[in-house]
């Protein structure tokens, strides 16, 4: 079945991972629908979340439908429910472009379909997490792109593979991740939001026409009136896992000369006994370095705690498309300490928006922190200059790069 279009505005089908709820994934979808309503296209969302009882989701204008079947791994490769209730929905609204936004967790077979259809496919992801057979396993030492190199074979080879039985699992991410890359590599365009991230794209194959750089996936306005002040402390904040390269925390702590202090928010009880014995922080509590806090659940709380901080620790490891936090950060004034990790090496200018460390280097990143904490002109300049940077990632103008994609 082969579709052609005349309608106008175009029509869009938006398939996220989520959209109703406080996940970074589902804030950035509801700010990737709210630009291309915007926009003014014609937007059907598809996901699993979309009931319009929920207080995030307020886009009346939309039609929605509700993912009907329990996705799953084999739903990459076959899912009579999903994809009779799909064919419903392109009978139906007729769309232009299929643009899935988010993870590496969206079924394949809809891409597929859609674009043997004569339907244009969107890809944009979120997080980069479709060239790692194990997202993200290897990165003691840094971004590992073993799996573009070498092969996908290298989750084997480097026991990155955690799961057992471990050969079944491997086999299961390859066989998806395979897929997913052959409908990229035969998509309309592929999107992303740094240079960075395009290069990983033609890594994997993606020819340079399909690529995009589009504006961040996120909403400055939610910060407006948010009131701040330089405060005592530096914060950090976000999921406690390797990538984010919590696995450093304790040596740049260690090798800072100046009397800094640290607040660090933990989800719960449970979370941060965990954190604090596997990434070796106790002594950094006992001697008042680190004050922790937990389950702040509300996220005007935690803007609150990012707006009266002196800075943000941010020590990501992955190449990071760029953390919400860090986003916020800058909205908000706030020096931001980074590795040059992805995006952190497009967007953080050391010394003017930010401070930055070669990855590895812990000595140099503890100096950048006591650098914040002593210098006031210094975190006054790059303060003001963190803002003129927010201003100019989210100007008006960057929708338009949005815009071109769906010619």
């Amino acid at each position: 079945m082969t579709i052609n279009h005349q309608q106008i505005p175009k029509k869009i089908l938006f398939f996220p991972d989520l959209i109703n709820s406080e996940d970074s994934g589902a804030r950035s979808a509801r700010s990737t629908l709210k630009n291309l309503i915007d926009l003014g296209f014609e937007v059907a969302v598809f996901a699993t979340d979309v009931e319009k009882s929920n207080n995030y989701f307020q886009y009346d204008s939309c039609k929605l439908y509700k993912i009907e079947s329990k996705m799953s791994a084999v739903s990459h490769f076959w899912d009579i429910k999903l994809l009779q209730q799909f064919k419903k929905i392109i009978s139906e609204f007729r769309p232009d472009f299929f643009f899935m936004a988010g993870s590496i967790q969206k079924p394949s077979i809809l891409a597929s379909f859609a674009r043997k259809a004569g339907i244009k496919n969107i890809f944009l992801f979120y997080i980069n997490d479709y060239y790692c057979a194990k997202t993200y396993a290897g990165l003691n030492n840094g971004p590992c792109f073993k799996c573009i190199d070498l092969g996908l074979s290298q989750a084997l080879n480097n026991n990155c593979i955690k799961r057992d039985p471990k050969l079944i699992n491997f086999y299961k991410s390859l066989l998806v991740m395979k897929r997913l890359q052959f409908e990229m590599k035969n998509s309309y365009k592929v999107l992303g939001y740094t240079k960075d991230q395009i290069d990983i794209y033609k890594r994997i194959g993606i020819t340079n026409n399909k690529c995009s750089i589009i504006n961040y996936q996120f909403d400055p306005n939610e910060l407006n009136n948010i009131n701040t002040k330089e405060g005592d402390y530096f914060l950090i904040i976000g999921q406690p896992i390797l990538e984010k390269g919590w696995h450093t925390l304790s040596e740049i702590i260690t090798n800072c000369k100046s009397d800094i202090k640290i607040k660090i928010i933990f989800k719960n009880l449970e979370v941060e006994n965990n954190i604090i014995k596997k990434y070796k922080l106790e002594k950094h509590i006992l001697n008042g370095t680190i004050t922790t806090l937990r389950n702040i659940t509300e996220r005007y709380e935690i803007i609150k705690y990012i707006a009266e901080s002196k800075g943000m620790i941010i020590p990501s490891y992955y190449p990071t498309t760029g953390e919400f936090v860090l986003l916020e950060s800058l909205v908000l004034g706030k020096p931001v300490l980074v590795f040059n990790a992805g995006a952190h090496k497009e967007l953080i200018i050391h010394e003017k928006n930010g401070m930055v460390a070669e990855i590895g280097d812990f000595n140099n990143f503890a100096s950048n922190i006591d650098r914040i904490n002593t210098d006031s002109n210094l975190l006054k300049n790059i303060s003001s200059n963190a803002r003129e940077a927010a201003k100019k990632i989210f100007s008006q103008s960057n929708n338009v790069k949005l815009l071109n994609v769906f010619k």
